[in-house]
């Protein structure tokens, strides 16, 4: 039966320095975190004439009868603390060395003690370390912090950019900066006296709650519910320490398989910026069911409870799974032609949808494609074995229609995506691959159909017209997409805009708008909306520049376009009937307002009608 032990008020001095315990971090726990701004918080909050509560601290003392405790909240301070405890060992070492004084080396290995470890019995160059760090920085952290001497960090020092080790070796100079600034002016006996009153005074002034567990399991839902609300990384830290706890267990024979496939994760989301946090939260939705962050660490461990193989395979899973996403939000043509075994026509309908999605303002849609794409893949079993042809464009345009046009609430459409892959998984685990595809028709078409406006609406023209060309490129490839979509309305060619080595975007009045004769704060509500854009060759782009109309319309006709959109734009403006020289000789924008119209209604067609069309409705 587990007992558990909490102590209100306690302080540093108590909890590292006092107790002479072997602490162990745990040997897959989260990697040293700190930055040079954590330190500096750190330095000033000990120095705080007030006491100040520090947080929690959270043992799992089940093997301290063997004078181990492991510390499941609170590394990141404990090996803070052990820095600062080495940076003042190092200073004295340094100061006594160059005064000469005849026993600095008793008084530094005397904060040795008190931080870092005991000195052996029988020989006086072995020292027994209070602290085991964790694998990831154990060799390093030995080396050059616990060793006495250490091998001493300084500014050349070389360490992987933006790793543990260089996290360590910041804190290390961070401290040594500011104790050196402190002690500067004073000599060897005055530096110690320093020293030793900011061990004795300071650091035992300033208080946490200790919390101690002897079952493993309690203390890290302890911890969980602890950092709820803390920084993003801990449940899936959590995560981590399960996963290599249960594949590796005792046996090391294991540990290099097991990295090799965490940082094969790592990497895959490094390229991306995909926090580790919301990978685990959106590969759960999309295999399993949705739990929040709260919850997540919870399902997983019930999911996969002791078993050593299934932990394995989800380690595994994790792997192709972060693959996947690398596909799905970074892949080019090449990745998703090879993904879709060289199917051209596929692999094109799937690329111009994700180059679309990547850009909108949601990201929930990816569950479904991890869903969908684990079911794809030829390595699966039990994969999908039918093309979900135009399914992927009603996807594209259903998710486009919802976030950026009508600005609806993720909740729901988030609530659907995630009922869907379960059901796509059920049928995939009774082996009923066949029934996939009707699940699109029969529950997931029947629930987009219930946000598409079935009339002309405010809220549709609104979002529509809100759609404007910005200086970066996700608005470049929103604007390219619409425009695109209303090419192939009109009888054009869908996929040439998207060349951007061939098709630019034109401003038919010109964001410079000095030749129009017009101000530019007076075209500013109209410049940049989808009435005034077009798509036209990249290097009929370059020659028409400021022009005017009359100009432009040259310029345009001698190049002899081939998109329906400049074609009708040509016919338009000589009919008078979209009269853009009336901008340049009596300042009015009707003529980007009535095309701007006639777009937003073209759009309604394609997003609304031809959406549900294509539906079945």
């Amino acid at each position: 039966m587990s007992t558990s032990n909490f102590v209100v008020k306690t302080n540093i001095g108590e909890v590292y320095i006092k107790p002479k315990n072997n602490f162990r971090i745990p040997r897959f726990q989260r990697q040293y975190t700190w930055e040079e701004k954590q330190i500096a918080e750190f330095w000033e909050t000990i120095n705080s004439e007030l006491p100040v509560f520090l947080g929690t601290v959270i043992f799992n003392v089940k093997e301290s009868d063997k004078n181990i405790i492991e510390i499941i909240d609170g590394q990141q301070r404990y090996l803070t603390i052990q820095i600062l405890g080495s940076v003042i060992r190092d200073t004295l070492l340094s100061k006594g060395k160059h005064e000469k004084v005849s026993d600095y080396k008793n008084k530094a290995n005397g904060f040795n003690k008190i931080f870092l470890g005991t000195q052996d019995d029988f020989d006086e160059n072995k020292f027994h370390n209070f602290l085991i760090p964790g694998d990831s920085i154990k060799v390093f952290f030995e080396k050059h912090i616990q060793d006495n001497p250490p091998t001493l960090i300084t500014e050349k020092l070389s360490v992987p950019k933006g790793s543990e080790e260089e996290k360590v070796k910041k804190a290390y100079l961070k401290f040594q900066n500011i104790i050196e600034g402190e002690t500067k002016a004073l000599n060897f006996e005055e530096t110690f006296n320093w020293l030793k009153a900011l061990v004795d005074n300071r650091l035992s002034k300033h208080y946490f709650v200790k919390i101690e567990i002897d079952d493993e399991n309690l203390a890290y839902e302890i911890f969980e519910s602890v950092n709820a609300k803390g920084i993003d990384l801990s449940v899936a830290d959590l995560i981590k320490n399960q996963i290599f706890k249960n594949v590796v267990g005792s046996d090391d024979k294991y540990i290099d398989s097991a990295k090799e496939r965490w940082a094969q994760i790592l990497e895959n989301l490094d390229r991306i910026d995909f926090s580790l946090k919301d990978f685990l939260s959106y590969y759960w939705s999309s295999r399993y069911e949705y739990i929040s962050d709260k919850k997540l660490y919870s399902a997983i461990k019930e999911k996969f409870k002791t078993s050593k193989k299934e932990w394995d395979s989800f380690l595994d899973n994790l792997v192709a799974n972060s693959n996947y996403l690398n596909i799905i939000l970074n892949g080019g043509f090449e990745d998703i032609l090879g993904f879709f075994e060289r199917d051209r026509n596929e692999a094109l309908k799937v690329y111009n949808s994700l180059r679309v999605l990547r850009n909108t303002k949601a990201k929930t849609w990816i569950i479904l494609y991890l869903c969908l794409f684990r079911n794809l893949d030829l390595s699966n079993p039990k994969r999908i074995k039918s093309k979900l042809s135009n399914r992927w464009q009603i996807i594209e345009k259903f998710t486009f229609l919802y976030f950026q046009i009508l600005s609806l609430p993720g909740n729901w459409y988030f609530s659907q995506i995630c009922d869907f892959c379960e059901k796509i998984e059920e049928k995939i685990h009774k082996n009923k691959t066949n029934e996939v595809l009707n699940l699109f028709t029969s529950d997931l078409y029947n629930n987009f159909k219930s946000k598409i406006p079935s009339s002309y609406s405010d809220d549709f023209i609104d979002g529509f017209k809100s759609i404007e060309y910005k200086d970066d490129q996700k608005s470049r490839i929103i604007i390219r997409y619409v425009l695109n979509e209303i090419e192939e309305k009109i009888g054009g060619n869908q996929t040439e805009g998207y060349d951007e080595e061939k098709v630019s975007i034109e401003h038919i009045l010109p964001r410079e708008s000095k030749k129009w004769n017009v101000a530019k704060k007076t075209t500013k509500p109209y410049v940049n909306t989808l009435g005034n854009l077009t798509l036209i060759s990249k290097k009929l782009n370059g020659q028409l520049e400021n022009k005017i109309i009359s100009e432009k319309l040259v310029l345009i006709r001698e190049s002899k376009p081939n998109l329906k959109l400049v074609l009708e734009l040509i016919e338009k403006i000589e009919s008078k009937d979209w009269d853009f020289d009336r901008i340049r000789t009596e300042q009015s924008f009707e003529a980007i307002t009535k095309r701007l119209d006639d777009i937003t209604r073209k759009a309604h067609d394609i997003w609304c009608v031809d959406l549900k069309s294509k539906m079945g409705f």
